[in-house]
């Protein structure tokens, strides 16, 4: 699975400003950048857990974000490989913004995941894919994981 294109709608609730989009797969910047040339600002991360994990980076394509989970065969999603491993990515905002909604992509009939506002805890979504996400209001961050999978 990975973060799409056109895939986090927000509106800053500290100027109540109009809806801004982020693309995702073109915006060419794997640890952040500026909302719609603005102030808000916003961070990515990426983190794997697993046995055989060694760390994980953030990885950009023409489908979106995903993340390299080291070892990993698919660097490019956001997935369970090597065996009994969990990759995240977390996009981190300068403020609160109102998390309109978002899109993941490469989602299939085996793939479930969870999603997590300001650090929470995690809810389960899948298998399939669910295009858009609802989002939150008051968000400062919010996280996709690979749930359910043992292989990628």
């Amino acid at each position: 699975m990975k973060l799409l294109a056109a895939s986090a709608a927000l509106a800053a609730l500290a100027s109540q400003a109009p809806a801004a989009t982020v693309d995702f797969a073109t915006n060419g910047n794997t640890a952040g950048g500026t909302v719609a040339g603005g102030p808000l600002s916003y961070t990515l991360s990426a983190s794997a857990s697993g046995f055989l994990n060694n760390g994980a980076s953030v990885t950009q394509g023409a489908n979106g974000l995903g993340v390299n989970g080291n070892p990993d065969t698919n660097p490019g999603q956001i997935d369970g490989f090597p065996l009994f491993s969990q990759e995240a990515l977390t996009v981190t905002f300068s403020w609160a913004v109102n998390l309109l909604s978002f899109n993941l992509g490469l989602l299939d009939r085996n793939d479930d995941y969870e999603i997590s506002y300001n650090g929470g805890s995690f809810n389960s979504f899948g298998p399939g894919l669910v295009n858009p996400q609802s989002g939150q209001n008051n968000v400062t961050s919010f996280s996709i994981r690979a749930s359910g999978m043992i292989f990628a």
